[in-house]
């Protein structure tokens, strides 16, 4: 388990940009302003570009969903306000996105670490932005979800690896994230075809307000430890 501060966003391509140049210009140039956080904020940085690829009973989330590992509290509340990033990619975010990155810190668990992960990403992954029923508080939610062995979104996915983030702040816009990563698109989409639903979804997720995405990861920055 890394216990640093994950930040997770989510980004909208600008309305007048194709998906393609969204994708090369987050890629290239903005990644490359991301380099001027290190090593003073960011410890790690992966950049989930989604496939559009649809995954049945959710909402597509958006274009694209950063992770940034910082080395503390200190870095993840001082990051935004620091000079490398006002000067460089807060600049830059305009150019290729609609609005400003909504997003929130967390700290993520473990559940199936799968095989060994190195720099270059050599699977697919699904988000899963996790809502919880109105009547349901987020206290009960994270108890009964953390309780679970396997993903809220389906008890027997024979998956590759299979992570959870918990939200640190009371407000943020989402419960909890699940990533789940497969071999490839196929292995995902025989698994979903066959997907299982646990009995708690039933009771402590609002599938219409929770949104996914099958994304590409580009592991930017990318320590051994």
């Amino acid at each position: 388990m890394d216990v640093r501060p994950k930040i997770i966003g989510m980004l909208d391509r600008r309305r007048d940009l194709s998906i393609q140049h969204f994708h090369q210009h987050w890629r290239g140039p903005h990644a490359l302003e991301a380099l001027k956080l290190t090593p003073r904020f960011i410890h790690r940085y992966v950049q989930n570009h989604s496939l559009h690829v649809a995954i049945d009973g959710f909402a597509e989330a958006c274009d694209g969903c950063p992770a940034v590992w910082v080395h503390d509290a200190d870095a993840a509340a001082g990051m935004s306000q620091s000079e490398e990033y006002r000067s460089g990619a807060w600049l830059d975010e305009p150019r290729f996105m609609e609005f400003r990155s909504r997003g929130f810190v967390g700290h993520e668990e473990v559940i199936n670490p799968g095989p060994e992960m190195g720099p270059i990403a050599c699977s697919v992954k699904a988000m899963f932005f996790l809502k919880r029923p109105e009547n349901i508080s987020r206290e009960t939610f994270l108890q009964r979800w953390r309780a679970l062995k396997h993903p809220l979104v389906h008890a027997k996915p024979g998956e590759r690896r299979f992570i959870r983030t918990i939200p640190r702040d009371a407000d943020a816009w989402f419960d909890g994230l699940e990533e789940i990563w497969w071999n490839d698109i196929a292995s995902f989409e025989r698994a979903w075809a066959q997907r299982e639903v646990p009995g708690e979804a039933k009771d402590i997720l609002d599938q219409s307000a929770s949104r996914a995405m099958l994304v590409e990861e580009n592991r930017v920055i990318w320590p051994e430890v």
